[in-house]
């Protein structure tokens, strides 16, 4: 027979609040530390206590010295069990005879039955940091390796919060963050594994320029709060994750750009066709000043830190259809119909004048814009997405943005092939400031 060898130890708290430790031994002579529960023996023996049998040893957990004594009889004369996952029967007639087989058996749960540990909602919880370093059974993998404190992974991502801009295209292993002068900004971090977020901490590279709200994350995912100082031109700053302090191992990074706001006008004009003779003329389908506003402050135009407003001018029914077939004639830009609205109602004092008029004779086009005259005009009957493609226009007409036919951005607002995307990029955060 072989012998086995029983001890008692107390059960000590490995992980605080959620279980117990024990430790058992192997035939190999390895040792495991094991974060799971303290349940009392297979039968009788102190309440709370914990058996565990692996290999030739079977180690007990006792946490009520009384039970020392009465644990040791049980465990003597005990009646033969059943491993429910191997289907062995082991007796006991004794210390020398009790058996049981090779680790990794089910732990013990409260009643004295078998209990898989990957049940618990403990495990479930903190899966992605057991996995690493527990197997299946929740054993540690390498007992005299300490787990690390470092997260394997730190990801900056867009805050669902956030007033300004992310763009993590440009760079998808530095990411850019826009926030203006004077104000905060949050940004998301995801720590893997999650159990480790305290160990992370943030560190500005220039601390007069721009601010981490807290120097370690509280949690994961973690809105970090990044304070931009008072600028007057646009300045740079790298944001760093680091492991265990502010100057510990570098784990990621965000490049932080601090903008002061540029603010933009432009002039919204809803152009109604006028009848003529025995032509009724048309109206054309109007989009609100608040609408428009809306969209380019807080939607578009605030991920590159420019802020507008819209003036709305109003007017009758302007004569510009010549050969009066109820369309405006568009194709190559600028028609003599377009520039017929331009000379009647656009006006140079600002940064764009938008147009909007139904009926174009092309329908292939949302929108077509005259960058070096500051002339947009909107097609809102035929546009899917009228806000976009006021935002795509603006860019041509205030800032100059080219359209982009290739690359895969699709995302961005100036993507032209098919419909405009809702990201601008930090290169054209720069542009808006130049």
């Amino acid at each position: 027979m072989k012998k086995s060898i029983l001890i008692f130890i107390l059960c000590f708290n490995l992980l605080p609040a959620y279980h117990d430790s024990g430790i058992h031994i192997d035939g190999g002579q390895t040792i495991y530390a094991q974060p799971i529960p303290c349940p009392p023996p297979p039968t009788g023996g102190s309440s709370g206590g914990f058996w565990k049998s692996v290999g030739d040893f079977f180690v007990g957990i006792g946490n009520a010295i009384g039970g020392f004594f009465q644990s040791i009889w049980d465990w003597f004369n005990q009646s033969p069990q059943t491993d429910p996952t191997t289907g062995e029967t082991y007796g006991s007639e004794g210390l020398l005879t009790w058996d049981p087989p090779y680790a990794p058996d089910p732990f013990y749960d409260a009643g004295g039955g078998f209990f898989d540990p990957s049940s618990d909602p403990f495990f479930t919880q903190y899966n992605d940091f057991f996995s690493q370093y527990y197997d299946a059974s929740g054993i540690q993998l390498n007992p005299f390796v300490t787990p690390p404190t470092c997260a394997t992974s730190v990801v900056f991502k867009e805050s669902a919060s956030q007033s300004y801009g992310f763009d993590d295209y440009t760079d998808n292993l530095i990411p850019w963050k826009s926030v203006e002068s004077n104000k905060m900004d949050p940004v998301k971090v995801e720590i893997t594994p999650a159990a480790l977020y305290s160990n992370v901490f943030f560190k500005s590279l220039n601390m007069t320029t721009a601010q981490v709200g807290f120097y370690n994350a509280q949690s994961s995912p973690y809105e970090l709060n990044l304070f931009a100082e008072y600028l007057t031109s646009p300045l740079l700053v790298e944001v760093q994750a680091n492991c265990e302090s502010v100057d510990g191992t570098n784990l990621a990074k965000i490049n932080v750009a601090v903008y002061p706001i540029v603010q933009r006008y432009v002039l919204v004009t809803c152009v109604n066709s006028a009848a003529s003779g025995n032509y009724l003329g048309y109206t054309s389908t109007d989009v609100t000043d608040a609408t428009i506003e809306n969209y380019l402050r807080n939607q578009s135009y605030n991920q590159g830190v420019v802020n507008w407003t819209v003036v709305r001018q109003v007017t009758g029914p302007i004569d510009f259809d010549e050969n009066q077939d109820g369309r405006l004639e568009t194709g190559t830009y600028l028609t003599s119909e377009q520039l017929k609205i331009k000379q009647l109602l656009g006006n140079a004092a600002y940064d764009a004048n938008l147009f909007l008029v139904n009926n174009p004779s092309l329908t292939t086009s949302n929108g077509q814009t005259a960058p070096s005259v500051k002339i947009s005009f909107v097609y809102p009957d035929i546009t899917p997405d009228i806000t976009q493609t006021i935002a795509h226009e603006l860019g041509h007409a205030a800032f100059n943005l080219p359209d982009i036919y290739s690359g895969g951005d699709t995302n961005n607002f100036m993507w032209y092939s098919g419909t405009f995307g809702v990201k601008f990029r930090k290169g054209q955060w720069d542009i808006m400031h130049q």
